[in-house]
């Protein structure tokens, strides 16, 4: 029976971790769409002209 809750309870702990793993990697994941996004926004748009106004 000690063998049953054993293995049980390491399977639980493999869960776990998988679980704060997968949390932990959606956030990552997250924080660099949010900081693409920031990039993305921070750079002015095109020229309807064929010369570089900001230049």
């Amino acid at each position: 029976m000690d063998g049953i809750s054993a293995m049980s309870a390491q399977a639980f702990a493999v869960s776990y971790d998988m679980a704060l793993l997968k949390k932990t990697m959606e956030n990552v994941s997250a924080q660099a769409m949010e900081m693409i996004n920031d990039l993305a926004e921070a750079v002015p748009a095109p020229s309807e002209y064929n010369f570089d106004v900001y230049g």
